[in-house]
């Protein structure tokens, strides 16, 4: 079993994902599915409507426009289903963002050739946890670009959370942050963890992380892929800027509670 193993590795060659170089410049396109974005404006009528079939509050009719909060969307994708729906799914909309643009903060140049990663899931489903875990697999092989995961944060430069920030989690996330030595960065990863998705309404569930411990670095996604989550990674330590880090951000409403 092991020579054949040595064999097709021979043959093969090297598997690894392509569209990042060792500066992290983006190769090729589709490194993400797609986000909503608004086409055209409608009437009143047919936007409350699409704001009805959206299950997470994504489209919210404010101030007699129609409007879009990424950071809630699920691609569940009932609002494009229409032919002639004002909403298309764009890989031009930004996939990941800071948090607070005004204020964005890098590693020292010291870390970003080698920055330790301590991943918490903090009530995730396990899609996001899942994609954040293919990282370290050969196709993607985030050691190449000196990325590593480490089991503690008294070891870690980067905090990055899965999940909507649950009740029972909320004091072992604050616990993991506080731990950390400084400079630190906190790095929310899909949609549970940057809005509470669909679990924000129930009584355990969380409206995800920002309100436990602060957050640099958005990752829209449910889940995002492999290369958003890296390309995350790469807008931290300022190897490269991605084109998707976008230095403007709208607050979404207040999630409606039924």
């Amino acid at each position: 079993m092991t020579n054949t193993w040595i064999l097709r590795g021979i043959i093969h060659r090297k598997k690894t994902e392509k569209r990042y170089d060792s500066d992290g410049l983006v190769l090729t396109k589709g490194i993400t599915l797609g986000l909503p974005f608004v086409k055209k404006q409608v009437s009143s009528e047919n936007a409350i409507q699409l704001v009805s079939i959206c299950p997470t509050q994504a489209l919210v009719y404010e101030n007699n426009k129609l409007n879009v909060y990424p950071e809630r969307c699920i691609r569940c994708d009932r609002c494009v289903e229409d032919n002639l729906s004002p909403i298309v799914m764009t890989n031009d909309q930004p996939s990941v963002r800071w948090s607070n643009p005004d204020n964005s903060v890098l590693l020292p140049h010291q870390f970003r050739r080698s920055i330790h990663i301590r991943i918490v899931d903090a009530g995730d489903c396990g899609g996001c946890y899942n994609e954040v875990r293919q990282l370290n697999n050969p196709f993607y092989n985030m050691h190449r670009f000196g990325f590593f995961i480490t089991p503690t944060p008294r070891n870690a430069d980067v905090l990055m959370v899965v999940g909507s920030g649950t009740r029972q989690m909320q004091y072992a996330l604050q616990a993991t942050y506080e731990a950390m030595p400084t400079p630190k960065i906190v790095i929310a990863v899909g949609t549970c963890a940057l809005s509470g998705n669909m679990w924000s309404k129930s009584l355990t569930g969380g409206t995800g992380i920002k309100n436990v411990i602060p957050v640099d670095v958005e990752v829209m996604g449910s889940p995002p892929t492999p290369l958003t989550i890296i390309q995350s990674l790469f807008s931290i330590t300022g190897r490269q800027m991605p084109a998707s880090i976008i230095s403007s951000k709208t607050e979404p409403p207040e999630m409606k509670r039924d």
